[in-house]
């Protein structure tokens, strides 16, 4: 019996430990993301502007990875009208959940035009004609095309076509992030690029990093931490042991 109470304050102990561990991460966490938007003020304040405009925008987001970019069109989207896609990495399966999220966006059953790139971005057109009032707006968040299509210059024409023929009839807000730089050059930024024209902005992100003082009241969170896991431990032994003297008693 005892030593079966025994475990039980031990498996409490843990718990209360990595619970404590957990919040102070979290913690971490969420400082450095209020650092990073402190930083970002400017660029959230030229994509905000850029969308009060009301009529078709093409932004771009560059920047290395872990630099904030889905952090910053997070925190600009807030509680706009938004379809993300994210790559998985495969056409096919980044394919299918992009239709699947513009199917549940739009809670319209799949059509035959939801199979292919070229028909979800007619799809999504076609269902945003007439939509710009203020707070109507949809966001379109394309995060990192998928490798094996974003150097494909069959795709990137696609992909032009469609803002031609349909999306740029549109109020849609359109924003594209990419870590490879290469990748902006050559179909965004450059005189001759094959996007260039279409381009309304594009936003640069340099790689976050920690500063010395940063680093310091990391530390000294995480000593505070474990201190309070250290109190709150013997607290706990003290418990466990003045309730077996009352049972032995």
């Amino acid at each position: 019996m005892l030593m079966g109470q025994q475990k039980t304050f031990a498996e409490r102990q843990k718990e209360f430990a990595e619970r404590q561990k957990a919040l102070a991460e979290r913690k971490r966490e969420l400082d450095e993301r209020k650092k990073k938007l402190a930083e970002y003020q400017m660029e959230l304040g030229e994509l905000e502007q850029a969308y009060q405009r009301g009529n078709f925008q093409l932004f771009v987001v560059s920047g290395p990875e872990g630099s904030g970019k889905a952090m910053l069109i997070q925190e600009f989207c807030g509680w706009k009208r938004r379809i993300t896609l994210k790559a998985t990495g495969k056409d096919t399966t980044t394919l299918q959940n992009f239709a699947e999220s513009v199917q549940r966006h739009y809670e319209k059953p799949r059509t035959e035009s939801l199979t292919a790139w070229d028909g979800i971005f007619r799809f999504i057109a076609d269902n945003e004609q007439g939509k710009g009032r203020m707070g109507q707006r949809l966001v379109l968040v394309l995060h990192e095309f998928p490798d094996p299509v974003r150097r494909d210059d069959q795709f990137m024409k696609m992909f032009k076509n469609a803002i031609d023929l349909y999306l740029s009839k549109t109020k849609i807000f359109l924003v594209i992030t990419s870590s490879d730089a290469e990748f902006v050059r050559k179909y965004f930024l450059d005189e001759n690029a094959m996007l260039h024209q279409n381009l309304n902005g594009c936003i640069r992100l340099d790689k976050f990093t920690i500063g010395d003082d940063e680093a310091e009241r990391i530390a000294d969170e995480a000593a505070k931490a474990a201190k309070g896991i250290s109190n709150a431990r013997m607290k706990i032994q003290k418990f466990s042991a003045d309730e077996v003297i009352l049972r032995e008693g």
